[in-house]
């Protein structure tokens, strides 16, 4: 067998050497393309050639093979569950309005309003002169109009209601009590009508840095709504009805804003705290029945 392997290899022996090569390469390629099953080439003896089974269909498909020009299958991983979406803050409530409404007159503690439309109404403390919007305070020249909470100020010639200030802070700040209207006190409404001078003679202006912030009650003065809401004499009066009282025009015109609301509520320091006090002036209109 050694003297077989050592002697040269003949021309015949490179044919077939060379054909089974060829052979194997078309064997390839067919199997790869998915062909049916492939005769052998003839063995060199010229025995019968055996047949070559189909490929498989398990096999894959060239398209999913790497390398033969076609692109891989691309597999989508699973997505999870989508971001929750923030959600839009909700749209704030409209605030009540006040436009066009304008002040005609005052008739005692009732005044008269002009609507936009052009249509004047006699209103008084109390009453809602427009959606969310009702008078609170009735003055010779101005009302109070109280809309969502908001303290309107609205005078004869105004372009339209203004909002009123807040009081100045006390150079010492202090909590504030609050004590019960009570009852409605019989007969305060005329008298405060009727009180002008005694506001003007009681009240005396309190200075800071040159800014009027209040009006001290002055002791021995006789002065309705005052002393039936529980203020004292050296009680400094900073806002009434929620406006700020810091002004001469405010006290002359005080009875008539007295007279004219249902209560008349008072802020004012006392020995350095910050006090709230209300008295009943007027009745309240019963609740229709529904």
């Amino acid at each position: 067998m050694l003297a077989a392997l050592d002697r040269p290899v003949g021309r015949r022996e490179t044919v077939i050497a060379a054909g089974l090569g060829v052979a194997c390469v078309a064997l390839a390629v067919l199997l790869l393309r998915g062909g049916g099953a492939v005769d052998a080439p003839a063995p060199a003896d010229g025995g019968t050639p055996s047949a070559v089974p189909a490929p498989s269909a398990a096999l894959p498909a060239p398209s999913a093979l790497p390398g033969l020009g076609a692109p891989m299958v691309q597999v989508t991983p699973a997505s999870g569950p989508s971001p929750a979406r923030a959600l839009a803050p909700p749209a704030p409530a409209a605030a009540p309005s006040v436009d066009g409404l304008k002040l005609r007159g005052v008739l005692g503690g009732a005044a008269i309003l002009e609507r936009v439309d052009g249509r004047q109404m006699l209103a008084r403390v109390g009453r809602s002169v427009a959606p969310g919007v009702t008078l609170s305070a009735v003055a010779r020249d101005r009302v109070l109009l109280d809309a969502g909470g908001q303290t309107l100020r609205l005078g004869f010639g105004d372009g339209g209601a203004k909002t009123v200030a807040s009081a100045t802070p006390a150079t010492t700040q202090a909590p504030t009590r609050t004590a019960p209207s009570g009852a409605v006190v019989a007969g305060l409404a005329d008298a405060a009508r009727e009180a002008d001078r005694a506001y003007v003679l009681g009240l005396r202006p309190v200075e800071v840095n040159g800014r009027t912030t209040g009006f001290r009650v002055v002791p021995g003065a006789r002065m309705p709504g005052l002393a039936e809401a529980g203020l004292e004499p050296g009680d400094v009066i900073t806002m009434v009805n929620g406006m700020d009282f810091t002004d001469e025009e405010r006290v002359a015109e005080l009875g008539d804003e007295i007279a004219g609301s249902y209560e008349a509520t008072f802020e004012f320091i006392r020995n350095g705290q910050r006090m709230t006090r209300t008295v009943a002036v007027n009745p309240r209109p019963a609740a229709p029945a529904r």
